[in-house]
């Protein structure tokens, strides 16, 4: 998904929004990784819209009700909470349509982002290096 948000050259001015079907999909914690790589594909900032789950997670957290219906109201009055029964009648400056199940979990290095793998190949990739760099099996 950050190869995919790379090819748009964000010059980090940009919010991105992900909104859409899939996203009830993600947990908090694929929520939460995806927004913190913001600066992987260049975006100032990248956000999920408070949602039921976001509530859920909050009350886990130990928010009482009274904190938690607050947050809610707030959310839902500056039109910040997302609710997958209404219309989406946000005007967005540009949409990219990412399918979540061609997003394969990989694995790169900070300075060689270039460098990505599978997390399926990181077991065999070790057991290789292994054996051509150390001589051990």
């Amino acid at each position: 998904m950050t190869k995919e948000l790379r090819t748009f050259n964000f010059r980090g001015d940009v919010f991105v929004e992900f909104f859409g079907p899939g996203v009830k999909h993600l947990s908090i914690s694929d929520r939460s990784a995806i927004s913190n790589m913001s600066a992987e594909y260049g975006a100032l900032i990248g956000f999920f819209p408070m949602d039921d789950l976001t509530i859920e997670y909050l009350s886990f957290t130990g928010r009482d009700t009274h904190q938690l219906n607050c947050i809610e109201a707030y959310m839902k009055k500056v039109h910040l909470f997302r609710d997958s029964k209404k219309a989406n009648n946000c005007k967005y400056h540009q949409i990219v349509n990412i399918n979540f199940s061609n997003v394969v979990p990989s694995i790169s290095g900070p300075q060689n982002s270039n460098e990505r793998m599978p997390i399926g190949m990181v077991g065999q990739q070790f057991r290789n290096l292994m054996q051509s760099r150390y001589g051990k099996t």
